[in-house]
C-alpha cells in the first residue's frame, strides 16, 4: 500500500513547496533582511508566480511555523545533491 504525500492546499503552502524546489527563488528570498521584509518579498514573489496570499498570512506562518519548516530562508538548507559519474 502506498501513501500519498500531503499536498499543499493554500497558495502560501504551494508557494513554500515551490520555494523548497527552486534555488533561484531561494536566492531571491535571501535578500530579505528582517522577518517583515521576508514576508513582503514572499508576497511579491508569490504574486509573480500566480499565488495570492497576504503579508499577514506569511507573517503568521513564519511566527507559528505551521508549514512544517522554517519560513526564513537562512533556516532552510537546500537538498543535498550527489554527483554521479
Amino acid at each position: 500500500m502506498t501513501t500519498n504525500p500531503i499536498k499543499p492546499t493554500t497558495d502560501l503552502e504551494q508557494f513554500y513547496a515551490q520555494y523548497l524546489k527552486d534555488p533561484m527563488l531561494q536566492e531571491r528570498l535571501k535578500a530579505a533582511t528582517t522577518p517583515d521584509n521576508l514576508c513582503e518579498l514572499a508576497v511579491e514573489l508569490g504574486k509573480e508566480q500566480g499565488y495570492c496570499f497576504t503579508k499577514e498570512e506569511a507573517m503568521a506562518t513564519l511566527e507559528s511555523g505551521r508549514v512544517g519548516e522554517p519560513c526564513d530562508p537562512s533556516d532552510v538548507e537546500p537538498p543535498i545533491r550527489i554527483a554521479t559519474k
